[in-house]
């Protein structure tokens, strides 16, 4: 099923995205000289532009440049360093370097776009900024390359057209140069034949989510972005490169601006029209950023001018995908593997003047599956996945046709890898596999709409209870009654009924639970006979329910009951042993019906609830990078349960956020607050969610335990919220608060829920035939 953690492997056709691409690997230097002797170095090479290039201090990088590279799509790290050097879930590669001037060969040099490569001397404020910014080739191939490309020596000019220019460094040139589209910038000319960098969020509209996001700076910035560089910064060279890399080249910005020129009039400049990018409805504005220089001594500059403003690298500096040759189409996977072909005819063109082999890596996505982008995920012996896409070597030399075998992991194993970042164990609850178990049997996420009906839980709820459980209800009343009698407190009475277990459901073992008739079903389906007899058809199919009927020994008049499957006569009373060979009379057969096993262990352990919040929170967030949920979560560390979540949600960027389930309002009290509180605290969540399975109006104790940012935010689900059928997130709204069920009223949608209940399996197999239906009414 789609959006859900469990253990089942893709089968059957699914559409698939691949990326074929050169290796992408993070260089680490300690100077500014590695870095300049770096940069040229990529500029020769074929996606060298997008290969990230990393500072290192106390042979580390700092630690959110860590993070950035295991989520990522980077396939290692090249550490020339001769220190000794350890980034998390990141292997030490050597690079497979391939010269981009090899790949652009199969193409006549005739009439080509040439490379423009600036010369600035060395003492030039701008010199490092043109060289992350624009990039610098030299005459010759670098040795490393001509190893690889199984040349002695090449001269580039003699490949490639190349205009050499001299030129002092001024803002208004640089800008000049990267807006020219009839010249390559050395940079560009390396990723050529390569999709690279992100594009802007067209549909960002600067509105405020009440939900965080680790990136919204990102998102409102762009490829807005200037970063100043101090003379003697390896660090702002690095990021301003980076930041390159990330959004590609094909736009004036991000750009760099030498310490000593950072003032308010260039950023006036950098404002103009054609220079900052538009982008949704109000993206635009420009942000500054320095890993060198403060965030204050920026903000005094950048505050003087409208629409500037002053952020973090690390809040600017998103993980990225390497440059790539894109396709999609669809493929037959079986128990989570597929064959796949890694080359098409036009990636075999591109690459036919090579002289070598290019090793080359395939990148897979199957966008109906996601899956997180963490660090256990990834691989070097094994199935490697990186930025949520499986990567396998592609092979070049092989015949045509060749199919590379992709394997694709379980929603479950998403989750442990998940969990193993943070240094925990998962594993599945006792209400959780009574959830999944009842999610098995309904097939499908979107059939879970049938049960989200008040009056129908409490049904379900009496009919899965022990015989006598009204006899104990009366008795709780009478209680109660006594204890208002004897001046107790409201609350002092609810704390008395929590902690005896008053509501607590007493479910009745298997097969000794009660039974009711169809007339007991219609009832609560508001007498309506279609919606209580299509109901019923589709609880029995799904064995929610079970059907059968209660018999009468002529013997000892002992009562038993009996499901159809086992109606053929003879039967044997349970009571006196004798058969009975004739249980039926001439009257017609009244079925009852009992509670199915699915659903009675899911009532006996109160995860019903569970499945219900599932449904509302997977179709909620089915467009916001969601991986998927699972109805209960155990974590374990050092062997021992530290937390335990009634549903889970994992989300494609690594978030894992709880939801705590209760039945009824009176049992979210402060302590399960605290409970869930812990429990967010250990995740690192970034929201949580209380779910209360009844309306809105019965939960304002509930509705005080609620929080917003900038704390971490807490929302709350009710029976109004899980009865909504068609569920909407508008623009800069609360999706917890949304009123997906517009202005009707709790009696007018369960009219409409009754209405798609009497509708349920009346569509006909051949969709066609609801447009030939069309003309013969109208």
């Amino acid at each position: 099923m789609k959006h859900i953690l469990d253990n089942e492997l893709l089968n059957g056709p699914l559409e698939v995205q691949t990326r074929l691409r050169p290796y992408c690997v993070a260089r680490c230097v300690t100077s500014l000289s590695d870095a300049k002797e770096t940069a040229i170095h990529l500029c020769q090479t074929w996606g060298g532009a997008s290969n990230p290039i990393i500072a290192l201090h106390g042979n580390a990088p700092a630690d959110y440049l860590s993070k950035v590279l295991v989520a990522s799509e980077v396939d290692g790290y090249q550490n020339h360093t001769g220190e000794e050097l350890s980034i998390p879930y990141l292997q030490n590669e050597g690079a497979w370097d391939y010269p981009a001037g090899l790949i652009v060969a199969h193409e006549p040099a005739q009439g080509a776009r040439p490379v423009e490569v600036v010369n600035l001397v060395e003492d030039d404020p701008w010199h490092l900024v043109y060289l992350a910014t624009l990039g610098w080739m030299p005459n010759m191939l670098s040795e490393a390359l001509c190893f690889t490309a199984g040349l002695e020596e090449a001269n580039i000019e003699k490949a490639i057209p190349i205009e050499r220019v001299s030129a002092t460094g001024d803002l208004d040139d640089l800008l000049m140069r990267v807006s020219n589209r009839d010249k390559f910038t050395p940079r560009q000319f390396s990723n050529l034949y390569l999709a690279s960098g992100s594009p802007p969020n067209t549909g960002y509209l600067g509105i405020s989510s009440p939900i965080p996001d680790r990136w919204e700076q990102a998102q409102a910035a762009g490829p807005n972005i200037v970063v100043v560089v101090s003379p003697d910064s390896v660090d702002d060279v690095a990021l301003l490169w980076n930041l390159r890399a990330l959004w590609g080249d094909r736009l004036p910005m991000p750009l760099g601006i030498p310490r000593a020129e950072f003032d308010a009039d260039s950023l006036r400049r950098l404002r103009q029209p054609a220079t900052t990018t538009r982008f949704g409805l109000s993206g635009g504005d420009l942000y500054v950023c320095s890993e060198s220089v403060s965030h204050h001594e920026l903000q005094q500059i950048a505050y003087a001018v409208p629409s500037v403003h002053v952020a973090e690298p690390m809040d600017l500096l998103q993980p990225q995908a390497a440059p790539a040759r894109p396709r999609s189409q669809v493929q037959t996977w079986t128990d989570g593997t597929s064959r796949i072909t890694s080359l098409t005819d036009d990636d075999r063109k591109v690459l036919s003047a090579t002289a070598r082999e290019p090793s080359l890596v395939m990148s897979v996505l199957v966008p109906a599956a996601p899956i997180p982008a963490v660090g256990p995920l990834r691989g070097s012996y094994y199935p490697a996945y990186q930025r949520g896409t499986a990567q396998v070597q592609a092979t070049f030399g092989a015949r045509k046709g060749h199919t590379n075998e992709v394997s694709w992991p379980s929603g479950w194993t998403s989750l442990s890898a998940t969990a193993l970042e943070l240094g925990l164990e998962v594993r599945e609850s006792q209400p959780g596999l009574a959830a999944m178990n009842l999610l098995r049997a309904l097939g499908d996420t979107g059939d879970i709409y049938h049960l989200c009906d008040m009056e129908l839980v409490e049904l379900l709820y009496e009919l899965a209870e022990r015989s006598g459980m009204s006899w104990w209800k009366q008795r709780w009343n009478d209680a109660e009654k006594r204890l208002r009698e004897e001046s107790k407190t409201a609350e002092e009475i609810e704390s008395l009924a929590a902690e005896l277990g008053r509501d607590e459901p007493v479910v009745a073992p298997s097969n000794e639970g009660r039974q009711f008739a169809e007339a007991r079903f219609r009832k609560c389906f508001g007498n309506k006979k279609d919606a209580s007899d299509h109901w019923l058809e589709w609880a029995v199919d799904r064995r929610i329910l079970v059907q059968g009927i209660e018999l009468g020994c002529p013997n000892c008049r002992v009562k038993f009951w009996l499901p159809t499957q086992e109606m053929s006569p003879p039967h044997t009373c349970p009571g006196c042993s004798r058969t009975i060979s004739r249980p039926f009379g001439s009257e017609l057969v009244k079925f009852t019906y009992r509670i199915g096993e699915v659903l009675r262990r899911c009532l006996e352990v109160d995860a019903l609830g569970h499945v219900l919040a599932l449904r509302w929170l997977t179709t909620m967030f089915a467009d916001q990078g969601i991986v998927g949920a699972h109805p209960g979560v155990e974590f374990v560390e050092d062997g021992k349960v530290v937390a335990e979540a009634d549903v889970l949600l994992l989300f494609t960027d690594g978030r894992m956020v709880p939801v705590e389930v209760k039945r009824r309002a009176t049992a979210f009290n402060e302590a399960a607050a605290e409970q869930l509180e812990a429990i967010s605290t250990k995740l690192n969540a970034s929201f949580d969610v209380m779910c209360v399975m009844e309306p809105l109006d019965r939960c304002s104790a509930v509705a005080a335990l609620k929080r917003a940012l900038p704390n971490r935010p807490r929302f709350l689900l009710t029976m109004d919220e899980l009865s909504a059928q068609h569920l909407f997130w508008s623009a800069g709204g609360n999706p917890f608060e949304e009123r997906h069920f517009g202005d009707d009223s709790p009696k007018e949608r369960r009219v409409k829920w009754l209405a798609d209940l009497a509708r349920i399996g009346s569509g006909p197999a051949d969709l066609a035939e609801h447009t030939v239906d069309y003309w013969r009414k109208n």
